[in-house]
């Protein structure tokens, strides 16, 4: 994919350069020239996520199946879309205005996004004096099921933590669980010493971090969920009961939280009693400004054993920093008139509510970050079976994509 992209990215910039991680993984770096002062750094990545359970897709995961109007495979919208349609208005862009670019593009496309850009951060720093710039476009965010497009700033950060208790050296009979120690439960109970009745993070020193956001962000974040708005199957809500939409919808911007992505013990398609010997969960904690990994990591470790679960053992994967939403810059501004002429009236969440390396961005390159709409629904399948970008999202993203280049060529005022 390293190679692919290079080759692509050739045919078109003044300099390119691949850069490999300390872990080998090809960082293609790139500079096109523009006619104008303006810098922009470009972000995507063209590792993917793994495919998964091969029975739950209906066709080949890299096959690029296309059917009922949409592409099928594993990448299509995370994040090759984003590749693609970036190279291919750039072509327009070139073939139409001459070998210049509006402003000048600092492409950056990584391999190791899905598993926390472990060496990006060294990668980047090699190279800061030539890739700096004010402004990043990143990877895009989604449309809505009636085609608005959603644009997001900045990015949440995430802690991946793996928790273990292993109090047998082998599963038992359940007959001796009167008199056994049981990993499961003991792994539940410090679970469940996470959160209090109503799911708030109960780790002291959390959130302590925490930065409020402006009245103007808080504003827009509000305005995120319509009234009446439900999601579930057959539309029954799944929102927390007694909390106000205005509420839900700050949250999902500036709350962060402790979610649990997994957990497992003991075989749940045998019939079989028995005692488990170990007990797994993969926690992950969400980030928001001013929060550092580092500390969170602290706090939960002290949680833990504070509360009589020192048997419990922690792994940790992905640390990535949260990164600030800032409205109102050159790029966000562009970005938002490209969207509503291509899309229609855009969405603004002022804090990305996913998480990503946009912090390295930020501390290495001085670039904030705005996430556009492009190929990706909430039902493309992201991470999932299935993953697909329908082809006539994927041209509007070409467009899109085109009138960025457009409107960062006005000039500024």
């Amino acid at each position: 994919m390293a190679a692919w992209v290079e080759e692509r990215v050739r045919r078109r910039f003044d300099r390119v350069v691949v850069e490999r991680t300390p872990d080998g993984v090809p960082t293609v770096l790139a500079e096109l020239t523009g006619s104008g002062p303006g810098r922009v750094v470009v972000y995507t990545h063209y590792d993917v996520q793994p495919a998964g359970d091969l029975s739950a897709w209906d066709s080949d995961p890299f096959g690029a199946d296309l059917r009922d109007g949409a592409v099928y495979a594993r990448g299509t919208c995370d994040d090759k879309a984003d590749i693609t349609a970036r190279l291919q208005a750039l072509d327009y862009w070139l073939d139409t205005n001459g070998r210049h670019a509006p402003v000048t593009v600092l492409w950056v496309c990584e391999g190791a996004e899905e598993i926390g850009s472990p060496g990006l951060r060294e990668v980047l720093g090699r190279h800061a004096d030539w890739l700096s710039a004010s402004d990043c476009l990143w990877e895009s965010f989604v449309r809505r099921d009636d085609g608005r497009p959603e644009v997001a700033f900045g990015c949440r950060g995430l802690v991946s933590v793996e928790l273990r208790v292993q109090l047998l050296e082998h599963d038992q009979h359940a007959a001796f669980s009167p008199v056994l120690r049981s990993s499961a439960w003991t792994l539940t109970r410090a679970l469940a010493s996470l959160v209090d009745a109503d799911g708030e993070v109960a780790v002291e020193g959390f959130a302590d971090t925490v930065r409020e956001p402006d009245a103007e962000a808080a504003s827009v974040a509000r305005a995120l969920i319509p009234p009446g708005a439900t999601l579930g199957p057959g539309g029954a809500s799944a929102w927390p009961p007694g909390r106000p939409v205005e509420e839900l919808a700050l949250r999902l911007s500036y709350a962060p939280t402790v979610n649990l992505s997994a957990l497992g013990a003991g075989d749940p398609s045998s019939e079989s009693t028995l005692v488990p010997a170990a007990a797994t969960a993969r926690v992950d904690l969400h980030l928001v400004p001013d929060q550092d990994p580092e500390d969170v990591v602290r706090a939960l470790r002290t949680h833990l054993d504070d509360h009589g679960f020192s048997d419990v053992e922690m792994r940790v994967g992905t640390m990535l920093w949260p990164a600030p939403g800032v409205l109102g810059t050159p790029l966000a501004n562009a970005t938002l008139a490209a969207a509503a002429a291509v899309y229609g009236e855009p969405v603004l969440y002022p804090q990305l509510p996913g998480a990503g390396p946009a912090r390295v961005m930020l501390d290495v390159l001085g670039a904030t970050t705005v996430s556009p709409a492009g190929t990706t629904r909430l039902g493309s399948g992201l991470h999932a079976p299935n993953e697909h970008g329908r082809v006539d999202d994927y041209l509007d993203h070409v467009r899109f994509s085109l009138r960025l280049l457009e409107e960062l060529s006005r000039p500024a005022g």
